[in-house]
Formats: structure tokens, sequence, C-alpha cells
């Protein structure tokens, strides 16, 4: 990596680090990247920056044997969904996945004679059948031939897989600078001066979002940064349309911001940052993400701090006397909750700042996605295609609109199959090995783990993973936890 002088860190990154990092930093402020226009632009300089270092006199430095593990997964899945875009005939295609075609034959006439025909236009077709006036009607001169509901072309009706293929398509076209970030900032981490400008853009990015929160929340308002409104019924909280999707960022931050700083307090390891701007990051970050509302993440932050402190302290004894306190303060918190009048207010307070589905609605979807899973065993409804396809699903009373299943583990296989779900499990098994034996003996590395596992979880009760800069954060950081400081 080429070194450049100047008095703030970020000069001492080369032009494709640069634009990396400014894809990561950037995209929670563009309303969390949920704008097409948004997360496209983040892609774009994802992929500029991997081309640069592709070109680079130097050469890629993501080539790293110790990340196989988790590049063979990921690259299974990326053909996996490839693989959903391929027309099939529909011979072929009812073997493989029974319920597409059958949706295929009630949608696209003539599909099963092979010559199927745009559901458009047939739906016109059959709708002027019936209408006997415009039997005598002459064809406009300037139409060379009538209206025809066959599909020309070499396929002859042949379908993919994926029952949306136009969002397959765009799910793709976001997965690859996914996988991009995640190599550059794994190659990247592994000189501890380019980690150590990594962390501090982080962490002082972090500060900023939690302290613009802080002055939302006290101000108050119903749109996006006090100017524009929300294109849906939404409860915007800082630059995020969600409160709950901000939260998961916090959840994320507080654990390593807080291990850093006691790293820092220690002396333990260069600090990337003084200790007093890494406590106040973690004190911020920790007050934002509760007034947020979220209380999955008021739960996971104060878990990650309990983590935090069992991981620092060495003694076991005080180990244990931390890990009963936990035990005891959580039952006595339970019973408080659901036997006293505090519970009434507990919820209350939540209410407030929470939006989407409640505990019930989530059950209830939760099962109509099982059953959605059931009739895609083997291929999946294709990747990014629940929202169009759940609604025949949705139990009676339900939301028929929802976007997303808010468990991102079930959408994923429910888009993917059992295939999918496999690759799954074998990519989180992979990362939670290479981060455990990256993080020993390192509390800030550790810090970042616990982080990243408390958004893990977070993600089997909502949908943070699908928020693009959620996503890209994630992985970004997940190619840090795997990256071990190497000497260059």
């Amino acid at each position: 990596m080429r070194r450049r002088g100047g008095w703030f860190p970020i000069a001492q990154l080369d032009l494709p680090d640069r634009l990396l990092l400014a894809a990561v930093v950037l995209l929670p402020w563009a309303f969390g990247g949920v704008e097409i226009w948004a997360y496209r632009l983040a892609g774009f300089l994802i992929v500029v920056a991997a081309t640069l270092r592709v070109g680079d006199a130097e050469g890629p430095d993501w080539q790293h044997r110790r990340i196989r593990p988790l590049l063979i997964p990921a690259l299974l899945f990326l053909g996996l969904a490839l693989l959903q875009l391929v027309p099939l005939p529909p011979s072929f295609l009812e073997r493989l996945s029974p319920k597409a075609h059958s949706l295929y034959a009630t949608t696209f006439p003539g599909y099963e004679s092979g010559g199927a025909g745009d559901p458009i236009a047939g739906l016109e077709a059959l709708a002027l059948a019936q209408v006997s006036e415009v039997e005598g009607l002459a064809v406009p001169r300037d139409l060379d031939e009538a209206v025809s509901t066959e599909v020309g072309g070499r396929w002859h009706g042949w379908r993919p897989i994926s029952l949306v293929p136009s969002f397959t398509l765009e799910r793709i076209f976001w997965y690859i600078p996914l996988l991009f970030a995640f190599l550059m900032f794994h190659a990247g981490s592994r000189d501890p001066e380019r980690r150590r400008v990594f962390e501090a853009a982080l962490f002082l990015n972090f500060l900023a979002l939690a302290l613009f929160a802080l002055v939302f929340a006290a101000i108050g308002n119903d749109k996006l940064y006090w100017i524009r409104p929300t294109l849906q019924p939404a409860n915007p909280f800082g630059p995020y349309v969600n409160p709950n999707n901000f939260a998961a960022v916090m959840e994320l931050a507080v654990p390593w911001t807080l291990a850093a700083a006691w790293s820092a307090r220690k002396q333990e390891h260069r600090s990337t940052l003084p200790f007093p701007i890494l406590l106040t990051t973690a004190v911020c970050c920790m007050a934002s993400g509760a007034l947020s509302g979220s209380r999955a993440a008021i739960v996971l932050m104060t878990v990650g701090i309990v983590a935090i402190a069992l991981v620092v302290q060495r003694n076991r004894r005080v180990r244990r006397l931390l890990a009963l306190t936990l035990v005891g303060g959580a039952a006595t918190g339970s019973v408080l909750v659901l036997f006293t009048g505090l519970g009434t207010r507990f919820a209350r307070f939540f209410e407030l700042g929470t939006s989407g589905l409640d505990d019930i609605e989530r059950f209830s979807a939760w099962r109509a996605g099982w059953t959605m899973l059931l009739d895609f065993p083997l291929t999946g409804a294709g990747i990014g295609a629940f929202r169009d396809v759940f609604p025949i699903y949705t139990p009676a009373g339900g939301d028929g609109r929802l976007r997303e299943l808010h468990n991102d583990y079930l959408e994923i296989v429910i888009e993917s199959g059992w295939p999918g779900a496999l690759l799954l499990i074998w990519l989180t098994f992979g990362f939670g090995w290479l981060a455990l034996r990256r993080s020993k003996s390192n509390i800030p590395a550790m810090g970042l783990l616990i982080g990243l596992t408390c958004l893990f979880a977070h993600a089997a009760v909502d949908f943070n993973h699908q928020i693009p800069a959620n996503g890209l954060l994630f992985v970004a950081l997940a190619g840090m936890a795997v990256s071990r400081d190497e000497p260059e």
C-alpha cells in the first residue's frame, strides 16, 4: 500500500481503500441505503475500488488461503442465485419445482403446452373475448399484426426457477459488491496501519450517527432530516427510516467500542483513538440505541456489555460472580415486568419507538413462511421473490403486503431452498471458527465479534441484513473479524 503523509489518518490510505471506506461510512446517512440510488451508488464505488485494486501494480492482496472456507460457500450461493435465472422447459421445471410450475401454469396462458404467452396480453385477450362489440372492429393500419399472446424467441415458454427474476438479478448485483467489500476489508486489515485507520473512521462514524440520533430524538419529527417525508408509513429515527434498523447499528457498535476503550485504558494494544473518545462513543451509542425503543437492541446491547465484562475480567471467581449477577438480574427483571405494573410501563415505552409487526403477527408470518418453504424445498421461490409470492400464503386477517418476514434466515431459506440453508450453515460455522481463532487474546477483536453476534442474533426477529447499510457494515466488519494483524 502506498503511504501518503498528512495529519489525518485517512491520508494513509490509497484510492481503492478510500472509495471502499466512503461507501461503508456514507451509506447509513443515505436513509440506511434503502433507496435504490443509494445502494447502487455504494455498490458502484465498491466495484470501482475492487477494479483499481486488481489493476494496482502490487496486485490484489485479498488472495489468502485462510478465508477459503468462507469463499467456497459464498461463491456457491452466488452460483445458486444465477441458476435460479436459467430458463427451463416446463417438463423439467415441473419435476424440479412443482409449485413454481403450477403457478406458471395458472398465470401464463399456454405455458404447459410450451407456448407460454405474456400474462398481461393474455388477460387483455380474455377480457376482449367477452366483449362482443369488438368483434367487428378492424385492427389499426399502423400495426403490422394483431396482438398475440404468444411469446416468440428461442425459449418457447421456458421459465426460470425464480418467480421474480428481476428481483433476483437485483440481489445478485448487490451481493457482488458485498463480497468485494468483505475481501477488501479482510485484506486491508492484515496491515496494522490500515486496520487502525479503518477502525478510527468507523468509530467516529458510530459517534456521529449516535449524536445525530440523540439530537433527532430531542427535537422530534416524523420526517427524515426534519425535511423529507417517508415514502411509506414509518417512524424515522436518526438518518434511518426504521428505528429498529438504526438500533441494530448501535448494538454492533457498543460492545466493540467498549472493548476498544478498555484496551486503550489498559494500553494493551496500540489504540486507534484516545480512551475518552472511545468511551464517549460507547455511551452515546448505548443511549441512542435505547431511545430508539427497539426491545431486541436494548436486550442485545445489555448482553454485549455483560459479555465484554466477562471477557476483560481474567479472575475466574469474578467472572462467576458476574455471570450469577446477570442470571439473577434477568430473573428479577422478568418477575417485575410480568407480575407488576412496571410491565405496562415497560411495554408502553417500547411502543413509542417501535414499528412493524408485533410478536403475534411475527409468529403467524413465520408459520405461513414455513408453509411456503415446504412448497419450494429444493429450489426456493427465487432470491428476492418473497415479497411478491408471500401474499398467497398470508393467513386470514394478516398483512398481505408484508415486504419482509422479520426473520432474515427463514426468508433466505424460503428463497433459496434447503441447498441455501446448508450453505448458510456452512458459512456461519466457518466464520465463527475463523473469527474465534483470530480474536484470542485480543480484547478489541473479541468486542467486534460480540457486536457482530448481536447483529446476527437480531436478524432472527427482524430484517437488518436486508437494509443495505447494515448488510454492508456487517460484511465489512466480518472481513476484519477474520483478519489478523500481520507485519508487512
